[in-house]
């Protein structure tokens, strides 16, 4: 991939070349668990065959859809039919509904009652709603890192010229825990690669990064978070370390996972 702005689905964006933030962050844990990730785990991943809530990451793609490209939404999902496939008839209509799904992504129904819900709560916050409004969807940019040679990919959910919003699914909204959250799942990172983007494939400088965060259970409240520049400026650090480390180890051939170290005494070992 040369260094660019791809209007591709989410599929050919994760088939492509290049390390996302979800690969890169192994890197974080050890050299070999990175290098499985991006190297090693050479199977395809299966869809699911029907998204459910319980699939986090079908069910996130499948909130992304709902809300920034609702028009497209049912083009790529069907709605399961319930009927009993012990019996013949029932059997007989499950066939009739495969071949009427054509190749789209089967969605159940309490899965779909929520991201309809997820959505007209999202739709009812104001601040929300004008930032999503009005905005380039799931545009996905890859660029060459200059120090190191090394491929990348993001795709920002949400942007707007020069500043970008992040639709984040969430347990819970609260400063506290999504905050949390942030450094968990290293949020910062994706922002700072993003900025990072905008700078090397079109000159851009990314003045704010924005979650825009639902949660997963009813009343589905939302939150708009601007992270801090220190906090995306930390992410660009943590990005290129990666980068570096990724270079280091390609360079040497040498992949390595924990180090040797000492173990000392926790202190909550120590407490009654």
């Amino acid at each position: 991939m040369k260094n660019g702005v791809y209007n591709i689905s989410i599929e050919d964006y994760h088939a492509g070349e290049g390390f996302s933030r979800s690969k890169l962050i192994h890197f974080n844990k050890s050299p070999l668990h990175f290098y499985h990730e991006a190297y090693g785990n050479a199977k395809k991943q299966k869809l699911v065959d029907i998204v459910k809530k319980a699939n986090p990451l079908e069910f996130g793609n499948a909130l992304h859809t709902y809300v920034l490209e609702r028009d497209s939404f049912f083009d790529r999902y069907i709605p399961m039919i319930k009927v009993n496939r012990t019996t013949t008839a029932g059997k007989e209509a499950y066939k009739a509904f495969l071949d009427k799904a054509d190749g789209k992504q089967i969605i159940c129904e309490d899965a779909l009652m929520e991201l309809q819900a997820m959505g007209e709560s999202i739709e009812s916050h104001v601040e929300a709603k004008a930032l999503i409004s009005d905005a380039e969807y799931e545009k996905s940019l890859f660029w060459t890192d200059p120090d190191t040679g090394i491929l990348c990919k993001v795709r920002p959910d949400i942007w707007h010229n020069n500043f970008i919003c992040d639709l984040k699914t969430t347990a819970s909204g609260s400063f506290r825990d999504f905050q949390k959250s942030v450094y968990t799942y290293s949020y910062h990172i994706q922002a700072g690669m993003i900025q990072e983007a905008l700078k090397h494939v079109l000159g851009v400088e990314m003045d704010n990064f924005i979650f825009v965060a639902v949660e997963k259970e009813a009343p589905y409240a939302v939150a708009v978070y601007r992270l801090d520049p220190l906090a995306v400026g930390l992410g660009v650090t943590k990005f290129k370390n990666i980068l570096l480390g990724i270079k280091e180890c390609q360079e040497t051939n040498n992949w390595p996972s924990y180090p040797s170290e000492w173990i000392g005494v926790p202190t909550w070992a120590t407490s009654n």
